[in-house]
């Protein structure tokens, strides 16, 4: 098999959503409203199209969620992300990492 091209290739920017100093493994109504509203945003950046996966992790680890993006610079994610309720309440900070994946692998998810 040969190595793909960078014609094959596509950037896209992985974005880790880490604790942050608000964070808390509390319930509380304002919290779960947060919540609510963190995944709103989350479903309205993958329905616009800026997003391709995004979810939980479940190892109740300092890393929170992971999140993909299909946009063309990092200072967009960030723009994009820091519009996320719960990071704009500092529960979550991020760390954004750019990524270059096989087009094929792309479209088998698309």
């Amino acid at each position: 098999m040969p190595v793909p091209t960078n014609e094959q290739m596509t950037k896209l920017f992985v974005l880790f959503l880490t604790k942050g100093p608000e964070w808390s493994p509390e319930n509380s109504p304002d919290y779960d409203r947060l919540q609510i509203e963190h995944v709103e945003y989350q479903l309205f950046l993958r329905k616009s199209g800026k997003t391709i996966l995004v979810g939980p992790l479940v190892d109740n680890g300092d890393i929170r969620g992971l999140t993909v993006f299909k946009v063309n610079t990092a200072e967009e994610v960030k723009n994009l992300i820091e519009n996320d309720p719960a990071v704009s309440a500092k529960v979550f900070n991020y760390i954004i990492h750019p990524w270059m994946v096989e087009n094929e692998a792309i479209n088998s998810i698309l």
